[in-house]
């Protein structure tokens, strides 16, 4: 799975009534592999989620670093064609 956060955050107000996150962990992942970005004024951050079943950590680093390759060559040459952009 892959999402892109990428909606400007903002509180949320109902008629005066405090609203707060509540604690929430999970114990398991829901897909094999997760992929969450988050948008900023910074610029982008993101983290990976994976079942360790199926991936290693440097499986998982290789990847994020391929990832990470195709998002600078996509931001060079944005009119350039996916299947034209070195991926590895």
């Amino acid at each position: 799975m892959f999402a892109l956060q990428n909606t400007p955050a903002s509180e949320p107000a109902f008629d005066g009534r405090d609203l707060r996150p509540l604690p929430w962990s999970k114990s398991r992942s829901f897909f094999d592999l997760t992929m969450i970005l988050d948008e900023s004024p910074a610029g982008l951050g993101g983290s990976v989620e994976y079942s360790t079943e199926l991936f290693d950590q440097a499986t998982i680093a290789g990847l994020c670093r391929r990832f990470t390759k195709l998002l600078t060559a996509i931001t060079a040459r944005p009119d350039c064609r996916l299947s034209k952009l070195d991926l590895l």
